[in-house]
């Protein structure tokens, strides 16, 4: 079921809001959100929810009372990742060795799961969690389903770390301001995804189908430029929506994005860009690995490799490893100083840099092989010939409406933090926030009833 959905907004958010409402108890509360949200991934994975269930219940009577050893939290985390492995490696796996071997490719029938990467980190939080503090394990097995499953969350993130949350499965507040805002939040993130995401995609997806030849200087920075406001605002509004929603039901969840596009180079951009993926990498495999405690080329060595595993963890394909590599690379030049961002005083060059460097990266992320990335690179950097059949495609893509949201999407993007600073406390802001919320669902349910099915992008990690 996709937050974008008449299905959702219409019939599944109202009625179970309604439930909860009427609900006095945390505990039947908790009880109301853990079977709505198994109805929620159900109804799009009706076969794996069985899976998630039973996960679940290994996980609870494997660690509950206290009973927790390394050797245990060693066996589950294996056998967590090893079930990522199947679903989401073993094909690329197979095939790359086949390829190696020169071989026919075998390809097994192993369909990936939505959101199987996320909900995997959160059971392996839940159990590196239960090791560092035993208190944790006397958690109740629908507090733990509801932790591991909860709807808001439960697809494309954020990634909730469990100690981040164990509390409010306990005591929350409860009450229709905290409601309202959250449903403003959701709104806004619904109409990222709506008006810009789904708009700036129909060219994106257009450009990336162009031939080869087609593909020139201004075709790549265009593609890259689109892409890389397509994801962030697919990305960050799905974020909005999830935060949105869990504050309509009492939850807390940490942001994932502050304004990345407001960065002065690679490392600030990555402590602004999926922040709740960063965090989890940093709490569970930077800092057990020594973090920055073992020496500078030791440091250097596991932030290249936490930034591997970034990518690894986003695909089964090359394009997402190197992307990984590509920004691990990039944050160790800038720390070592060979790329002198420390030096620049200059901000607009500092940005520009940034937004560049994002950019190229993006061009490879979206590209579906490693072969279109090196065209859309090439072209980008080194495209200094022109070809007008491309340009030409490219323009017809330029109508009014994308022009004027790609000029929206960039100004947000890149000034949004300073918009925010100047207006959040004018008080004729304050006093339409509740109109235009209802003004931008309005145009949002409008443009959902009359499209397509759209899911957003990080559906497929």
């Amino acid at each position: 079921m996709v937050f974008s959905s008449v299905i959702f907004i219409c019939f599944f958010l109202p009625l179970v809001f309604v439930s909860y409402y009427f609900a006095k108890s945390v505990k039947i509360q908790n009880l109301i959100l853990c079977l709505f949200s198994i109805v929620f991934y159900a109804y799009g994975e009706p076969l794996f929810v069985i899976y998630l269930i039973f996960s679940v219940f290994v996980h609870y009577l494997t660690l509950k009372n206290g009973n927790v050893t390394k050797l245990k939290v060693a066996m589950l985390t294996t056998l967590d990742i090893g079930v990522l492995f199947v679903f989401k490696y073993l094909n690329f796996v197979t095939d790359t060795v086949c390829t190696l071997v020169n071989a026919e490719p075998v390809k097994l029938p192993i369909a990936l799961p939505i959101g199987i990467s996320f909900f995997t980190f959160q059971i392996i939080s839940y159990t590196v969690d239960c090791y560092r503090n035993k208190d944790f394990t006397k958690i109740s097995f629908t507090n733990l389903l509801l932790y591991i499953s909860f709807f808001p969350q439960l697809i494309a993130g954020p990634i909730v770390k469990f100690h981040d949350i164990e509390a409010q499965l306990y005591k929350r507040e409860k009450n229709l301001t905290l409601a309202a805002d959250g449903a403003v939040r959701f709104i806004i993130g619904l109409s990222k995804k709506i008006i810009i995401a789904d708009t700036l995609a129909v060219a994106v997806d257009n450009i990336f189908n162009f031939k080869e030849e087609y593909i020139s200087f201004p075709v790549a920075w265009v593609a890259a430029i689109s892409y890389t406001m397509q994801i962030y605002f697919d990305f960050s509004g799905y974020s909005d929506m999830a935060i949105g929603l869990g504050k309509m039901f009492g939850f807390t969840f940490l942001e994932n994005f502050d304004y990345p596009f407001a960065s002065n180079n690679i490392r600030e951009f990555w402590r602004r860009w999926h922040i709740s993926l960063s965090s989890w990498f940093k709490d569970y495999v930077y800092i057990p690995l020594g973090g920055s405690r073992k020496g500078k080329t030791r440091t250097i060595l596991n932030r290249l490799f936490v930034f591997l595993l970034t990518g690894i963890w986003h695909g089964a394909n090359f394009t997402f490893v190197l992307w990984g590599i590509y920004h691990g690379i990039l944050c160790m030049l800038e720390e070592l100083g060979v790329i002198p961002t420390k030096k620049i005083k200059n901000k607009l060059i500092l940005r520009i840099y940034m937004f560049c460097t994002v950019a190229i990266g993006f061009l490879v992320f979206r590209a579906e092989n490693l072969s279109v990335a090196f065209t859309f690179v090439k072209a980008a950097i080194c495209g200094y010939t022109v070809n007008p059949q491309g340009v030409s495609l490219l323009l017809t893509e330029f109508s009014p409406f994308f022009t004027a949201v790609l000029a929206a999407a960039l100004i947000l993007a890149f000034f949004g933090n300073k918009l925010k600073e100047k207006f959040s406390d004018n008080r004729i802001i304050k006093g339409v926030k509740y109109p235009s919320a209802f003004l931008l669902f309005a145009v949002s349910l409008m443009l959902i009833i009359s499209s397509s099915y759209s899911p957003f992008i990080y559906f497929q990690f």
